[in-house]
């Protein structure tokens, strides 16, 4: 069986200063990416194969938040993760991330695909809503990873010592 081609495939790449096994925990626990992701939460188990729950949040103006079933259809530890929103017939939609060491940090290639005969008809708002999700999930993540970085830098930083009292008596 040959693998068909999405509608719609939108993908974007961005750099972190940290290692893969460091920005894994924010892409692959499925309960800490509805913290950073404004636009997406995700409830259930991160396992091969394993059920999930996927909620859409600010999607159209006449529904605040949608909301179904998803799969985890891809899983490497450190390395990638992928899951499946899928309506029978109609529309299935893939969202992955895959993570990449390099010299100085890791890069994180993002991407959604969207198929079926949903996809093919709203194409044009279809493109856009996922070039909007990707932008907003994107800085979410890097104003995430800023502010872990700042917490963990105030929560390292050195305390200043407190100047000892002086033992210099004025005469």
């Amino acid at each position: 069986m040959t693998e068909r081609r999405p509608a719609i495939e939108t993908k974007s790449s961005q750099f972190f200063q940290l290692q893969p096994q460091k920005l894994w925990p924010l892409v692959a626990n499925l309960k800490r990416i509805g913290e950073w992701n404004p636009r997406i939460s995700l409830s259930g188990t991160t396992a091969f194969n394993a059920e999930i729950r996927v909620t859409f949040k600010d999607m159209l103006a006449a529904r605040s938040k949608a909301d179904g079933p998803g799969r985890i259809v891809l899983l490497e530890p450190n390395r990638a993760i992928a899951w499946r929103i899928r309506i029978p017939f109609c529309l299935q939609i893939d969202e992955s991330f895959v993570l990449t060491p390099e010299a100085d940090g890791t890069r994180v290639l993002h991407k959604v695909t969207c198929s079926g005969l949903l996809a093919i008809v709203t194409r044009p708002w279809l493109y856009r809503f996922t070039a909007n999700y990707l932008e907003a999930a994107d800085r979410g993540l890097e104003d995430y990873v800023k502010s872990i970085d700042a917490q963990h830098l105030m929560a390292h930083r050195p305390k200043k010592r407190p100047k000892p009292p002086s033992t210099r008596k004025d005469i």
